[in-house]
């Protein structure tokens, strides 16, 4: 296709158009300086191998719009080359050009006479020869679509686009003469049958060599003021940076983006993804964020979504940001009394606090493996979801249970209510009504009818069996201060029952709060519990006092209030040997061979090893020494001696008696 190219020649910088939509070519007029090898900033060089002394420079002599151009040189081609001969001739080129930042589809091309211009002056390279050529190559992102705008004083060169694709051929320019090119670029690649939906990604200026034997055809050309507009496109915007990529609540999130808008830039909105929406300045390219909450999850990924508007439109670009919940402070501030023993109440007092959400449950083991303690916040919401349900605020102490006979018609329980989609979500209710197992067909568990204090209906699994206890979490059992705002600060009660088989036993106590996203935060304290010794009971001694040689009974009772009495043993206090009891033995008895005053100790020992004394005094008299007695007398004369004597007498007066009557027979009358 051959056109004419209308030129304006100028010895003088020409007058600039005064507004214009934004210019695709970056650096267009050569004013941002070099990069480390001397090439102008945003545009890249390349020659071809046999091109001899090449250059691509900034020239402050000579311009059109600024101070600067950009000067291309191209010199004779050595004995290698790049591109094939033309019969006797070689061909080599030099490439001056730039990838478009932000490309844009063809069809966005501004549809306008000069929607690509640029001005630009050749010279021959050895003013005598001649030049060889000079064009402009278009390019879109695939490798196939290309426009080429070529300005040939030699129509018999055919290399430039060999491919075929599409061409403009342009005659009539002289050396040393600034023209201005201006065209269509639009109109051009579909008038050559390029599809529009390309992307527009290179532009590129270049120079062209022929040398045949010692005649050299080259030129120097000058490039300023380079010009490629789209229309009045929407922006197009890029997330270029996010971080951190994973975030906590509190912690600052700071997103970079990049935007490209052919026209001014009226708004640019950030929205967060947690209902914030932020209006950084247009120039801004850089916002920033906190992130206060993760609702009702441990973490959780927001969608963050820039959004830019111009005259064309608007544009978006789409980042995901994770942000975890950050988990509960607990801080145990003491527990008293101190020391501490079984059978005896301790009170623990601690804080649970969330910096970013509300605390939900507190549950406190006692090391000691008996049922955790679970404290709920509780408001009216979670207490009685329903139509003018309101309630105090106020934490709830729950113990769990091991018969289930303990809960009753007016037992206030909590519980997971059939049929919830959140195994998480508890309501706290009263008994109205308890169904035993089997009461109906069907009916495996024990149920219960609940219902609201404050609401008015009954509870929708009030029908039927009821609510199963295998849903019961606890039983209510007292109710505690209410919690002032995201920090609870309470107490917790509890009595250790024993200590084992040692008389002091260590317990790893742990606190453990959990907030409204579900996530946990704990602190342990190590507290050492007593075991407490037996106790003594009900001592006596009978007979007290006791005589020698003669038995005495001691009864007692001994008994172990955190663990079982193992062995009693009871010093007699007489050095006799201790006597060795079975732990359920209640009495014992002693002789005690002498006299005096004596100390019984019963001494109880308990399972842990530790003993309890309880002491009685006994008095034991010796047995009476025999004593002289006064004998009675007659007349003087001890009564045997007295017997005696008359009997005596009686015999003589007897034996005088029959004396006489004896004589008297022997005398005659």
């Amino acid at each position: 296709m051959l056109l004419t190219l209308g030129v304006c020649p100028v010895n003088t910088a020409p007058v600039r158009a005064s507004t214009s939509p934004t210019n695709l070519i970056m650096n267009p007029s050569f004013e941002n300086g070099v990069d480390g090898q001397g090439i102008p900033l945003n545009w890249n060089f390349e020659i071809c191998e046999g091109v001899g002394n090449a250059t691509a420079t900034l020239d402050s002599t000579t311009y059109t719009d600024g101070g600067y151009s950009s000067k291309v040189y191209s010199g004779p081609i050595t004995q290698t080359y790049c591109l094939p001969t033309n019969g006797t001739r070689n061909v080599g080129f030099t490439q001056f050009r730039q990838f478009v930042a932000d490309p844009v589809n063809f069809t966005d091309l501004m549809d306008s006479p000069d929607g690509f211009s640029f001005w630009f002056k050749l010279q021959p390279y050895d003013n005598q020869s001649g030049m060889a050529g000079f064009d402009i190559r278009v390019f879109g992102a695939e490798s196939t679509a290309e426009l080429d705008y070529a300005f040939n004083p030699d129509p018999s060169l055919t290399f430039v686009n060999q491919t075929g694709i599409g061409s403009f051929l342009f005659h009539g320019y002289q050396p040393g003469q600034w023209y201005h090119f201006s065209r269509n670029l639009r109109a051009d690649w579909m008038r050559l049958g390029l599809p529009l939906k390309h992307l527009f990604t290179l532009v590129m200026f270049e120079g062209l060599v022929l040398q045949d034997g010692s005649t050299v055809k080259s030129e120097t050309f000058w490039l300023d003021d380079v010009k490629i507009y789209a229309g009045n496109l929407s922006p197009s915007v890029a997330i270029t940076s996010l971080t951190p990529s994973s975030a906590s609540t509190g912690e600052t999130v700071t997103l970079g983006f990049a935007v490209n808008s052919t026209s001014p830039v009226s708004e640019i909105a950030v929205n967060w993804g947690d209902g914030t929406t932020t209006r950084p300045s247009t120039g801004a390219r850089v916002d920033s964020h906190i992130y206060l909450s993760t609702g009702d999850t441990p973490s959780r990924s927001f969608t963050i979504n820039v959004t830019v508007t111009n005259t064309g439109g608007q544009g978006f670009a789409v980042a995901d940001e994770i942000v975890n919940d950050r988990p509960p402070t607990v801080t145990i501030t003491g527990l008293s009394p101190s020391p501490q023993n079984t059978g005896q109440p301790v009170q623990l007092n601690f804080t649970a606090s969330d910096s970013d959400g509300t605390i939900s449950a507190v549950r406190v083991d006692w090391g000691d493996d008996s049922k955790p303690d679970l404290i709920l916040t509780i408001s009216s919401n979670s207490m009685c979801p329903a139509t003018n349900c309101v309630l105090p605020l106020g934490a709830i102490i729950l113990v769990r249970w091991e018969d289930p006979a303990m809960i009753a018609q007016g037992t206030i329980i909590a519980f997971r209510p059939t049929g919830s989609a959140d195994p998480n979500y508890l309501v706290i209710h009263r008994v109205v009504s308890v169904m035993p197992a089997g009461a109906q067909s069907g009916c495996s568990q024990v149920g219960f009818y609940t219902k609201g204090d404050a609401n008015s209906a009954d509870d929708p699994w009030n029908v039927g069996c009821g609510l199963p206890i295998s849903q019961v979490v606890g039983v209510y059992q007292s109710t505690l201060a209410p919690p002032n705002g995201p920090t609870i600060t309470t107490y917790a009660t509890h009595t250790y029952a024993n200590t084992g088989n040692s008389q002091t036993q260590t317990f790893t106590i742990l606190v453990n709060a959990m907030d409204n996203s579900g996530s946990f935060g704990s602190q342990t304290l190590v507290k050492v519990i007593k075991n407490l010794p037996p106790s003594m009971s009900s001592v006596s001694v009978s007979p007290n006092p006791v005589v020698a040689g003669n038995s005495v009974t001691v009864l007692f009772s001994a008994r172990d209030p955190d663990g079982t009495v193992s062995s009693i043993s009871i010093n007699w206090g007489d050095g006799t040997t201790i006597d060795s009891l079975g732990s359920s033995t209640t009495s014992d008895m002693h002789t005690y061979a002498s006299a005096g005053s004596f100390t019984i100790s019963i001494t109880a020992s308990d399972n842990a090893g530790a003993r309890s004394q309880a002491t009685s005094t006994v008095t034991v008299n010796a047995p009476s020494s025999p004593t002289e007695v006064q004998t009675p007398t007659i007349f003087g004369v001890s009564p045997s001696l007295f017997y005696y004597a008359m009997l005596g007498i009686t015999a003589i007066i007897m034996s005088l008696a029959v004396l006489i009557i004896l004589r008297k027979r022997k005398t005659p009358v």
